[in-house]
């Protein structure tokens, strides 16, 4: 018999089916033929398929010509080989070994090797090496792929693995084999390409080493299809060694590098160092080019960017690199581009300038200056001269000084007077940019040059430096140009104007620069000048007037010294633009200060000041701003003033927005002196004050005096009214609430305050709002209960009746709170009768079931408060109302009335509840639990009420409802463990047995959950011995409490036994005696038959 069965003998289909199943697969296998079944795994899309078939060919010896390939020419080695898996290989090598098999390893169009190479596979590549060696097989390793045209060389190089590289190269050397170092792929790439591009030194060695000694020329500038070579990737990857290698690789053959050849983008290595920041290659690539006679591309603009080599070394902020590149230039007498720009607009001199770097910049400047280039800085081309002129513009010391070391060094003058189109010079530029550095500079330049500064000189818009220097309040600087003056006799200019009128000491004092103030004002003094003190810019300030605008005592009192030394008369009422004058301005400010200062200076100087008028926008004026500034001082400075120069002032005018007036502000903040200072003044001037007037929001005096629960003010409005017959609004609502003053009054449970406003009503026959409500549905009677002011609802109820006004009882707020329920919730017994009493008197039926947004409602209110009386009066009132009370409700923490009186440990509450279910045929819910998982009874086992558990078990009972006896609750806590953690009630505990036993329900115990072991009484254990039946206990490891239990039960045991023992010795010994009587009996009776027969 051969070592392979014949083919005809076996089910193939059937016998392979059966093997992939016994596998865990289930592929399909349509024909009988094996070599088939081998093209069908072939054509599959599991490479397992294939697997699995080689194992089974291999396990059955099963004969079959493993180099058969399918339709696209592909065989079980090149299918394995595509799908990466070695295993496969290893089993195609097996098979192929034990059948005495050839492989076929220089396949053209799927060569086994090259599909290793490409899937980066160096274990597969060493199999099929190791395989060829065997057999004495010769791989082809220039063969190349038809699509791309890869070959495995190629594929390890592009794959940068420098291992199968060399093992490659090993094997061609061994077996003489010239490998193809310089064949490209589709997209141009070639083997020492892809070193570089894989910045792989080590492969780029490699190669070298081969082509020397199998006297090949690499190609160093053959391009891919971007345009790139080996040398571009080697300073793109910024790789010196490599640099190094590939120019002395060069050498050595006498090969010229392309330096200048650009890619596609229009790179090129010089310019690719520069980006890098390499100067080390830099240097190599200018070396190589100088011993090359190549003349190398500086300015070319790279595409992408716009960038080039000097604008990226400035960039990069290397200095170095730049003096390489203008060194190389002017060898070459190249020119250098220093003003292109590349597409973030930046060129070499405004980056080096960016980067701070001093010597760079010089750098630039002095090639700028020898090559005759006006450097682009800015918006436009500037020689050295506008460079400088530019720095000033832009306000940049730093460069300044630079400039003008280089100009100094190269002999340039710089004119420091000259101005551009705008009028504009240096030290113009420097006020203007606030730079007190730049000033000294040029200053001190000036100095050393003999050259005049023009300080006084205005550009086209009127601006001098004196007038920049106050605008910006730099006084440093201000002190600066008044030395210069002085030094060379020049007189500053102080009043000049410039296009808004503004000058020097008006804008001192818009920027509140007191120093500023007092240093033009020594200047002018020293120098005969007098200050315009009220001269108006085109918006119409002037110094005092913004003086008083930023609240600046100190220069106020400044502006009116100095105009009284020099006999000027300052203007005070003038207006601004906005209509506002000093005093407004101050009073605005609620600065008492400068309200004196102004006082008195008009007093002095015989001007009356305006206290009346108004701004154009809101119409405030003094004395309405002073009382929104709530400053009583002020306002009596105002009223004095008025007083002493016979001015009346306006009291009532309100401001345009708010509608806020003088006596409405007084009552806003409760200023009690102020409403005082008002009322005298309208009083002896007869001016009638506005009492009622609303603001915007609805408010008036009297509702502020409620709302700030102030009596004494109210009372001070009341009498006032009085006196000038005026009727005080004692309805008016407030608009962002609808809120009024009585209802203001309840809120603050002021009851004196109330009786002011019903008295004052009574007085007037005006009739108090009492049911209206505000948006939150307050009302009076409400609030009262709230407050739980019995007092308060009592006047409410006379009131009310005396005025035929009924009161709502029912009516709800927002939380759905009313009257009733509020008594109820308050646990005011006298209230709720007091209600109960108004209803029947009103024939108005109480709501007793109503809830408010917590779900409580009366009922259970009472309940919850343990108040017994109040319980009796609701179900007497509803009993009487034919109200059915919902006893079973719950609020929204799922609490209830009958839980509460558990909870209360009330019994005759909850007698009294039982008794009204019982009446009213309702079903008691004596399960339904609260939010913490509390129920009646387990209330009841901590109370240690035997009577309340023995009536929640007699209604349980009576009406067929079995009690919750195992249900825990949120703390862990059921009835049995309240019992023995809390109450520790025996009888308790017998009941609750008794009615587990009477029900036939086990109650529930785990041991962790009861206190220490050691606490539980024996009577507790002998309980649970008793009725162990209907105790289900959940025992912990190595539990103390099954051996107690145990214990005492032995010992139950032992006790029972010996009274059995005891009861069976007395048995004994009665039937003893009973023995013995009968035989003493039996002996006397046969005695006296013996007598009787003698007889």
């Amino acid at each position: 018999m051969g070592l392979f069965k014949k083919k005809e003998d076996i089910n193939y289909k059937k016998e392979i089916k059966k093997y992939f199943k016994s596998k865990g697969f289930n592929y399909p296998v349509n024909s009988n033929d094996i070599s088939e079944i081998l093209i069908e795994c072939l054509n599959g899309s599991e490479i397992n398929q294939l697997k699995l078939f080689i194992e089974y060919i291999i396990d059955n010896n099963v004969q079959i010509d493993i180099n058969e390939k399918n339709d696209d020419g592909v065989s079980s080695l090149t299918y394995s080989c595509f799908e990466n898996n070695i295993d496969i290989v290893q089993l195609v090598i097996i098979y192929a070994n034990k059948s005495n098999i050839i492989l076929e390893l220089n396949e053209k169009d799927n060569n086994p090797l090259l599909l290793a190479c490409h899937n980066n596979n160096i274990e597969i590549v060493k199999l099929l090496i190791k395989y060829a060696n065997k057999y004495n097989i010769i791989i082809e390793l220039n063969e190349k792929d038809n699509e791309c045209g890869t070959y495995p060389l190629f594929c390890a190089c592009g794959i940068n693995n420098t291992e199968m590289t060399k093992l490659l190269i090993e094997y061609a050397n061994k077996n003489n084999i010239i490998l193809e170092l310089n064949g490209k792929d589709g997209n141009g790439y070639y083997p020492l390409l892809e070193a570089c591009i894989n910045d792989n030194i080590e492969i780029a060695q490699l190669l070298i080493e081969y082509a020397n000694k199998n006297n090949i020329v690499l190609e160093m500038n053959e391009k891919d299809k971007d345009g790139d070579y080996p040398f571009m990737f080697s300073c793109r990857k910024n790789n010196i060694e490599m640099v190094q290698l590939l120019m002395n690789y060069a050498n050595k053959n006498n090969i010229i590098l392309k330096l200048n050849d650009k890619n596609n983008n229009k790179c090129y290595p010089l310019l690719i160092s520069c980006i890098t920041d390499n100067v080390e290659i830099l240097q190599l690539i200018i070396d190589y080019a100088n011993k090359n006679n190549i003349i190398l591309e500086l300015n070319e603009k790279y595409f992408e960017n716009q960038t080039y080599p000097l604008l990226e070394a400035c960039i990069n902020n290397n200095t170095t690199m730049v003096q390489l590149i203008v060194d190389y230039a002017n060898k070459y007498n190249i020119i250098l581009e220093l003003n292109e720009k590349n597409d973030e607009e930046r060129c070499p001199l405004l980056s080096a300038y960016c980067n701070d770097n001093i010597e760079l910049v010089h750098l630039l400047v002095e090639y700028a200056i020898r090559n005759s280039i006006n450097l682009e800085f800015g918006e436009e081309g500037l020689d050295i001269k506008g460079l400088l002129f530019w720095s000033c513009i832009k306000n940049d010391v730093k460069f300044f000084k630079l400039l003008i070391d280089i100009a100094n060094k190269n002999k340039i003058i710089f004119d420091i007077n000259r101005k551009d189109l705008n009028g504009c010079y240096p030290i113009l530029f420097s006020c203007y940019n606030n730079n007190t550095e730049m000033v000294q500079s040029l200053i001190d330049y000036a100095n050393k040059n003999n050259i005049v500064l023009e300080l006084n000189e205005k550009n086209n818009s009127e601006w001098y430096p004196v007038l920049f220097v106050c605008s910006n309040g730099n006084n440093e600087s201000l002190q600066l140009l008044i030395d210069y003056a002085n030094k060379n006799n020049i007189i500053l200019e102080l009043k000049g104007k410039n296009n808004n009128s503004d000058y020097p000491l008006l804008l001192a004092c818009m920027k509140n620069s007191t120093e500023i103030v007092k240093s033009l004002i020594a200047y002018a003094n020293k120098n005969n000048i007098t200050l315009e003190l009220n001269d108006k810019n085109k918006s119409g300030n002037y110094p005092l007037m913004f003086s008083c605008h930023i609240n600046n005592n100190e220069m106020v009192q400044l502006l009116i010294d100095y105009a009284n030394k020099n006999n000027i008369i300052l203007e005070l009422n003038s207006k601004v633009e906005s209509g506002y004058y000093p005093l407004l301005e101050s009073c605005f400010n609620n600065n008492v200060e400068i309200v004196q200062s102004l006082i008195d200076y008009g007093n002095k100087h015989n001007i009356i000041l305006e206290l009346n008028e108004k701004d154009d926008k809101d119409d405030w004026y003094p004395i309405l701003l002073s009382s929104y500034n709530n400053n009583t001082e002020i306002l009596k400075m105002i009223i004095d003033h008025a007083n002493k120069n016979n001015i009346p002032l306006v009291l009532n005018d309100k401001e345009k927005f708010s509608r806020i007036y003088p006596l409405f502000c007084a009552y806003s903040f409760k200023n009690f002196e102020m409403a005082q200072l008002l009322i005298e003044y309208a009083n002896k001037n007869n001016i009638i004050l506005e009492l009622n007037g609303k603001v915007e929001n609805g408010n008036y005096p009297l509702y502020c005096a409620c709302n700030k629960n102030k009596i004494e003010m109210v009372q001070l409005l009341i009498d006032y009214a009085n006196k000038n017959n005026i009727i005080l609004e004692l309805n008016g609502k407030y608009f962002d609430n609808n809120d009024y003053s009585l209802l203001e009054a309840c809120f603050n449970n002021n009851i004196e305050m109330i009786k002011i406003l019903i008295n004052y009503s009574n007085e007037k026959n005006i009739v108090l709002e009492l049911n209206d409500k505000d948006k939150d549905g307050n009302f009076p009677l409400l609030i009262a209960c709230v407050n739980d002011n019995i007092e308060t609802v009592r006047l409410l109820i006379e009131y009310a009746n005396k005025n035929n006004i009924i009161l709502n009882l029912n009516e709800k707020d927002k939380d759905d709170d009313y009257p009733f329920l509020m008594a109820n919730s308050n646990n005011n017994k006298e209230m709720v009768k007091l209600f109960i009493n108004y209803a029947n008197e009103k024939n108005i039926i109480l709501d007793l079931n109503g809830k408010n947004i917590h779900g409580n409602f009366s009922l259970f209110c009472a309940c919850f408060n343990d108040n017994l009386e109040i319980v009796k009066l609701l179900i007497e009132y509803a009993t009487k109302n034919n109200i059915i009370l919902e006893v079973n409700e719950k609020n929204k923490n799922k609490e209830y009335s009958l839980l509460s009186a558990f909870s209360n440990n009330n019994t005759e509450m909850v007698r009294l509840l039982i008794e009204y279910a019982n009446q009213n045929n309702i079903i008691l819910n004596l399960n339904e639990k609260n939010r913490n998982r509390s129920y009646p009874l387990l209330f009841s086992c901590l109370s240690d009420n035997i009577e309340i558990v023995k009536l929640l078990i007699d209604y349980a009972n009576k009406n067929n409802i079995i009690l919750e006896l195992n249900d825990k609750s949120k703390k862990g806590n059921n009835p049995a463990l309240m019992i023995i953690n809390h109450s520790k009630c025996i009888k308790m505990m017998k009941l609750l047995l008794k009615y587990a036993k009477d029900k036939n329900i086990s109650l529930n115990i785990d041991e962790k959950d009861l206190d220490k072991n050691s606490e539980i009484s024996d009577e507790f254990i002998k309980l649970f011995n008793k009725y162990e039946n209907f105790i289900n206990i959940t025992y912990t490891m190595n539990s103390e409490l099954l051996k107690r239990k145990e214990k005492i039960k032995r010992k139950e045991n032992i006790e029972i036994e010996n009274d059995e023992n005891e009861n069976n010795e007395k048995e004994k010994i009665k039937k003893k005696e009973k023995e013995i009587t009968e035989i003493m009996e039996g002996n006397l009776l046969q005695q006296q038959n013996i007598t009787e027969n003698r007889l």
